[in-house]
């Protein structure tokens, strides 16, 4: 079986959506992520690898 590492420089990143939740709703959402990688997927995902962009950030994609 292989495994791919997905690292930092190719994540998962979330955004408006999840900034807007109230509480701590985001960072469950984005732990079920993690462990579904990390169960159910030939990949190892390092922590940080999934996260939450600001608004900066996914205004700057919109141009990609």
């Amino acid at each position: 079986m292989e495994v791919y590492v997905l690292t930092k420089d190719e994540m998962e990143e979330a955004t408006a959506g999840l900034r807007l939740l109230d509480g701590d709703a985001s960072e469950k959402i984005l732990q079920a992520v993690r462990n579904m990688f990390s169960n159910r997927s030939t990949f190892n995902v390092q922590p940080d690898a999934v996260s939450i962009i600001d608004g900066t950030q996914e205004g700057s994609y919109l141009w990609v």
